[in-house]
C-alpha cells in the first residue's frame, strides 16, 4: 500500500511540474492572433477557435502577428516569472532559421491562482520574404518558474507548425502624405505602415497635376513597422504645387502615392467669405490693386477640386456670389483665388 501511495504522489508531482506553467484542461494553454483570426496552441477541448498546428494559410499577401495570449498558474514557489513566444519562418526545403523571441509583458489576474500573459506585437511576418515562395512558420511558448525551471509548450515535443505561400506583397503601404509652406520652402512629410525590400522614394512635382518632374529622392529605411520621412522642396513654384511619391523596391516594382497640392506665394487677408458658417450660398469678397485675369477654385477638406471659375478683375473690390449645391456635405471647405503669381485663401464651413 505504501509503495502504491509513493508511486501516486510521484505521478502527481510529475504532472504538476509538467503543466505548472500553463492553464490546461478545458481552456486553451495559449493562443495567437493572425490577420484577425485566433489560433489555438495546446489543449483546447472546449474551444471553437482554429488550431494552429498543420494549418495551411494558402496564398497570402499579408500575415500579421497581432496578439499572443498565455494562461499561467501561480503556485507559491513555482510562480511563473515570465512567458515568451518563440517563432521562426523559413522557406520549404531550406534550412530552419533562428527563433525570434517575443516577451509577454502584460499580466492580468484570472483568479484561483491563474494569470493571463499577453503581448500585442503587430509584427509583419512577411517582411524580408520573397514573392511566389512557400514558407513554414514554427513556434512554441516557454515559461520560467521562480526556481529557474523552464517549461516549453510544444506539440507533443515538436514545434507548432503551419505553412503559407506569398504572392503580391505590396512594397509599401502609405499611412500619411502632407505638405506645408515654411519660409521659402515647402515641407513634404509622408509616413508608411510597412516597407518591404525598398530602395528609395522619388519625390515629383507638377504645376498642373498632370506633368510631373523629379525633384529629389529619399532613401528607404525598410522598417517593418513603418517610418516617417521628410523632404524639403527648396525651390517651390509660385502658386500651385502638386506632389506625388513613387516608391521602388529591389525587384523594380513601383508603388504610387496619391497626389497632394498646396499653394506657395503671398497670402493676403483681403479675401473674406460670408455668411460663414453657411448652408446654401456664399459671397466671396476679393480686394486687390492688381488688375487682370484671376481664377477661383473651391476644394473640400480632402483636397478635391469641387468648383472653378475664371474672372477678370478690373476694380479694387469685387464680390463673387456662389450658389452651393444641396449635395455638399457638412464640413470645412477652402476658396483659393490666384492670378498665377499671388494667391488668396479663405476657409468656410457648411452646416
Amino acid at each position: 500500500m505504501r509503495k502504491n501511495v509513493t508511486i501516486l504522489i510521484a505521478s502527481l508531482l510529475f504532472a504538476y511540474q509538467t503543466y505548472a506553467g500553463y492553464g490546461y484542461g478545458s481552456d486553451c494553454a495559449a493562443s495567437i492572433q493572425l490577420n484577425g483570426k485566433t489560433f489555438n496552441l495546446g489543449n483546447c477541448s472546449a474551444s471553437t477557435n482554429i488550431g494552429f498546428d498543420n494549418h495551411n494559410f494558402g496564398i497570402v499577401g499579408a500575415l500579421t502577428l497581432e496578439a499572443v495570449k498565455q494562461k499561467t498558474f501561480e503556485n507559491g514557489a513555482d510562480n511563473v516569472n515570465n512567458g515568451i513566444l518563440y517563432y521562426r519562418i523559413y522557406a520549404i526545403n531550406a534550412s530552419p532559421t533562428s527563433f525570434v523571441a517575443i516577451n509577454l509583458t502584460t499580466i492580468s489576474s484570472l483568479g484561483n491562482g491563474e494569470e493571463l500573459r499577453e503581448s500585442t506585437p503587430a509584427i509583419n511576418l512577411l517582411s524580408g520574404l520573397q514573392n511566389n515562395t512557400a514558407y513554414i512558420v514554427e513556434l512554441y511558448l516557454q515559461s520560467t518558474l521562480t526556481n529557474g525551471t523552464n517549461f516549453d509548450l510544444k506539440n507533443n515535443g515538436n514545434y507548432f507548425k503551419s505553412n503559407f505561400t506569398i504572392t503580391n506583397i505590396l512594397p509599401v503601404v502609405f499611412s500619411s502624405f502632407t505638405t506645408s509652406a515654411q519660409g521659402s520652402k515647402n515641407i513634404i512629410k509622408f509616413g508608411t505602415v510597412s516597407e518591404h525590400n525598398l530602395t528609395k522614394f522619388t519625390v515629383l512635382r507638377s504645376n498642373n497635376g498632370n506633368n510631373f518632374i523629379e525633384i529629389g529622392t529619399v532613401n528607404a529605411q525598410n522598417s517593418t513597422n513603418g517610418y516617417s520621412y521628410t523632404f524639403n522642396d527648396e525651390n517651390p513654384l509660385s502658386g500651385s504645387n502638386f506632389y506625388m511619391i513613387i516608391c521602388s523596391n529591389l525587384q523594380g516594382e513601383k508603388t504610387y502615392s496619391k497626389i497632394i497640392r498646396n499653394y506657395f506665394g503671398r497670402l493676403d487677408n483681403s479675401l473674406s467669405l460670408f455668411p460663414n458658417p453657411t448652408v446654401d450660398y456664399l459671397k466671396v469678397n476679393f480686394v486687390s490693386n492688381v488688375r487682370g485675369k484671376y481664377k477661383l477654385d473651391m476644394y473640400n477638406d480632402a483636397g478635391q477640386l469641387l468648383y472653378t471659375q475664371q474672372f477678370n478683375h478690373t476694380e479694387t473690390d469685387k464680390t463673387i456670389s456662389l450658389d452651393l449645391p444641396k449635395s455638399m456635405k457638412k464640413g470645412p471647405y477652402r476658396i483659393y483665388i490666384s492670378n498665377g503669381m499671388d494667391f488668396y485663401v479663405g476657409t468656410f464651413i457648411v452646416q
